[in-house]
């Protein structure tokens, strides 16, 4: 049986019929249909609640049983063209609650899901102007988790990985993490290489030269390296380098970087150190004014005496005390040709013994100065399998 229910229908041209059942009673009624209609003859006047399909428990209680698919338990449609802003729906909590919910959305039971759908439209969140089809005016704070969730193909995560403390990542349909969050105080030190892949540093720094990064800031940390402004120093222009000295960065030419590290130009400039070449090749040098360094023995003191050319291709010794045994160490490599010049004092003073490598010209060592300087120059072209010994100049005062 129904009791205090309401239907309404659209009755003659500019009326609407009512059907009102009031205990049992049915009333029809024509209303203009414009003409207000009190909850009071819809519901019970005591409670002032609506129910269809069930019994009210709220103002307005509707409970859809069926199990046709597609079916909506309320729909609100609006179709009329106004003259401003159309709502299809308006809902507002206000007052002096202790917490006020516009709007309380729950599915659950399903296979799948779904709290609310928007297919068309932009959502605003603090806004009532959506730029975008999210817009939110103000923050948006994430929960953290372990990791993203399973990929989707052409749809990427934006999520907080569960780190300490959290940071934030992309990952895209690929199942790529990309770390959004920036580190902060982290120094990379000089090391063997600086491997860029993506955004990871998968070594160290290069110890010729690089950046230290730390907190906010990028510094110089060793320089450029001399070569690498050296090669390119005829072809760079103004400002083609940057020069980053605390937080200022600056424009530098290639002249004024080889200035700031004191490195040599590729023309011209003047050497203040030591070049070590580690048995590379020089080609097409023009020297001029050179010197060579003197291995400067001394007196022997008799016994045996190396002579290693690693330390001077021009040497000098003194022959005295007792015999005297001359070895020969750190020639070049076998296919390169080794050679040094050595300026011996009294020789024939004592007896002289010279390693059986030494091939001397005419097939006997020389007789020596006993007092006065004899000049010997020895070559070999297999790391000193054979040393070719021949006398420059004897008895030379």
């Amino acid at each position: 049986m129904l009791n205090n229910f309401a239907s309404t229908q659209q009755g003659g041209e500019g009326t609407v019929t009512t059907t009102t059942i009031l205990d049992s009673t049915i009333v029809n009624a024509d209303v203009d249909d414009d003409a207000a209609i009190e909850l009071s003859k819809l519901s019970q006047a005591s409670e002032q609640k609506l129910g269809i399909g069930t019994e009210p428990t709220e103002t307005l209680h509707v409970r859809d049983g069926r199990t046709t698919g597609g079916s909506a338990g309320l729909l609100i449609q609006k179709f009329e063209a106004v003259d401003g802003t159309s709502y299809g729906a308006f809902v507002e909590a206000t007052g002096g609650s202790t917490k006020n919910i516009g709007l309380y959305v729950q599915a659950e039971g399903g296979t799948t899901n779904y709290g609310l759908l928007v297919p068309n439209g932009s959502v605003g969140i603090g806004t009532t102007s959506p730029k975008t089809d999210l817009t939110v005016e103000g923050t948006v704070t994430l929960k953290e988790q372990a990791a993203a969730d399973g990929d989707t193909a052409a749809y990427g995560q934006l999520w907080v990985k569960s780190d300490t403390p959290n940071t934030l990542y992309f990952t895209d349909d690929a199942g790529t993490d990309t770390k959004v969050t920036t580190d902060t105080n982290t120094t990379y030190s000089a090391g063997d290489g600086l491997d860029i892949s993506g955004t990871t540093f998968s070594t160290d720094l290069k110890s010729n030269g690089g950046l230290e990064i730390q907190s906010t800031e990028l510094s110089v940390a060793q320089g450029i390296s001399q070569y690498d402004v050296a090669q390119f120093a005829a072809s760079v222009a103004d400002n083609d380098f940057l020069k980053i000295d605390s937080t200022s960065v600056e424009g530098r030419s290639a002249a004024e970087v080889l200035s700031d590290i004191a490195a040599l130009p590729l023309a011209g400039g003047t050497m203040s150190g030591a070049i070590a070449a580690a048995d590379q090749v020089i080609g097409r040098p023009i020297f001029t004014d050179y010197a060579e360094t003197i291995n400067a023995i001394g007196a022997t003191g008799g016994g045996t005496q190396d002579i290693d050319v690693q330390l001077g291709n021009v040497v000098s010794a003194t022959v005295d005390t007792s015999a005297n045994t001359f070895t020969f160490s750190d020639p070049s490599a076998t296919g390169k040709s080794c050679s040094f010049t050595l300026f011996l004092t009294n020789g024939g003073s004592q007896d002289v013994n010279w390693p059986g490598a030494v091939d001397w010209a005419g097939g006997s060592a020389p007789s020596l100065t006993s007092s006065g300087v004899d000049v010997l120059t020895f070559t070999t072209l297999d790391a000193g399998t054979i040393w070719y010994g021949f006398a420059a100049g004897l008895d030379m005062g």
